[in-house]
């Protein structure tokens, strides 16, 4: 957030995360229409993926700002 452009290039970058990471975990959700007796085991696995999602959303969304822009928010020349 240190400029308008660092705030668009993380959006676009975590959104398209984001969408690859819904679209993963609405898969695996629908698991639990083949399995539907696997009760609290589930319901643990996917809040345990929900969060280690945002974990690695917030990790890689930082790891590309910091290939594309200096700490001061610059565009690194390449």
């Amino acid at each position: 957030m240190r400029n308008l452009d660092t705030w668009v290039v993380a959006n676009k970058f975590s959104a398209r995360l984001m969408i690859v990471g819904g679209i993963s975990l609405t898969n695996i959700g629908l698991l639990s229409l083949i399995f539907p007796n696997m009760g609290g085991i589930g319901t643990g696995i996917s809040v345990g993926l929900l969060v280690l999602f945002v974990i690695v959303l917030i990790v890689e969304t930082e790891k590309h700002l910091n290939k594309m822009f200096d700490k001061d928010g610059h565009r690194r020349i390449t």
